[in-house]
């Protein structure tokens, strides 16, 4: 009985789930890949942190928003 090797995702669908999926948590899935060269991998680890950091600072912001609106401003 001869196994086969599961085929692994391509770089398109690496991306969208990165970038629109999973963010942080799909780096392991794109370190793991054999499809991206390690400089690639880097520049787009470095480009996912960024990218939810500046999700975070934007939640938090809009966060602040809402609770000064509603007169809450005292909890942030």
């Amino acid at each position: 009985m001869t196994h086969k090797q599961p085929k692994e995702p391509s770089r398109i669908l690496i991306l969208v789930s990165l970038f629109l999926i999973r963010g942080p948590l799909g780096l392991g899935m794109l370190w793991k890949s054999e499809r991206f060269e390690p400089g690639e991998k880097k520049l787009l680890t470095l480009m996912v942190i960024v990218y939810t950091l500046i999700i975070a600072v934007a939640i938090l912001v809009a966060g602040k928003l809402v609770l000064t609106y509603l007169g809450a401003d005292f909890i942030l």
